[in-house]
């Protein structure tokens, strides 16, 4: 139903905005701790990572 002729380009379009804020995410979190700790925030760190 959902990739039916009129919500086909809202579904992908949907479905691709969330792939690449997931990809930023994976790609974001690895290099936190090296930014936090030259900002002097690595106190927040756990706040940010659910750690």
């Amino acid at each position: 139903m959902i990739f039916t002729r009129p919500y086909r380009v809202p579904t992908l379009a949907f479905t691709a905005v969330m792939f690449l804020t997931g990809f930023a995410g994976l790609a974001v979190i690895p290099i936190l701790p090296a930014a936090a700790g030259d900002l002097d925030g690595i106190g927040l760190y756990p706040l940010v990572s659910g750690d």
